[in-house]
C-alpha cells in the first residue's frame, strides 16, 4: 500500500504554469479590450441622446412661445396660403449650442375655420452628414372670448 508523504503531495501542487497564467492574462486582456470599446460607443449615444434633447427642449420652446402670441401675430400667418412642410412659412433658425435648425410651417384654417395647424420641425446632420428631423404638430384657435367675433 502506498502512502501519499506531504513531501509527493506538495510536488503535485506547484501552482500554475506559465501557459495557464498566459492564458489568464489573455483572457483578462479581452475583457477589458471589450469593456473600453463599449465605453466609446456609450459615450457617442449619450452625446446624441442629449443632443435630441437639447433640440427637444429647443422646439418646445418655440412651440409654446408661438402659441402664447395672438392669432394673428406675423410670426403665425400663412406666407405660402397652404401647408408645405419642405417649404416652411418661418425660418429655418439655427437652435444655439447645437447643430441643428427650426423651422415652422403654418396652415390656416385647419383642421377647422378659426383655427391653424403649426408644424414645429428641427432638423440636425447626424456625424455621418445624413439630414435627421422631426416634427411636432399644434392646432391654435382663434380666441372668439378676446375678439368678440
Amino acid at each position: 500500500m502506498s502512502e501519499r508523504t506531504p513531501c509527493a503531495a506538495s510536488r503535485n501542487q506547484q501552482g500554475a504554469t506559465l501557459l495557464e497564467n498566459m492564458i489568464a492574462i489573455l483572457f483578462f486582456t479581452v475583457g477589458i479590450l471589450a469593456a473600453a470599446s463599449m465605453s466609446g460607443t456609450s459615450m457617442k449615444a449619450i452625446t446624441q441622446a442629449q443632443q435630441g434633447m437639447y433640440n427637444s427642449v429647443s422646439a418646445a420652446g418655440v412651440i409654446e412661445a408661438l402659441l402664447a402670441m395672438p392669432y394673428d401675430d406675423a410670426l403665425l400667418l400663412d406666407a405660402d396660403d397652404g401647408y408645405d412642410p419642405s417649404s416652411p412659412d418661418h425660418g429655418p433658425f439655427d437652435i444655439e449650442e447645437s447643430r441643428s435648425r427650426i423651422a415652422w410651417e403654418v396652415q390656416e384654417g385647419f383642421p377647422a375655420p378659426g383655427t391653424k395647424r403649426i408644424s414645429v420641425t428641427v432638423q440636425r446632420r447626424d456625424r455621418g452628414g445624413r439630414t435627421v428631423s422631426f416634427t411636432y404638430d399644434y392646432i391654435k384657435a382663434r380666441d372668439y372670448r378676446l375678439h368678440g367675433h
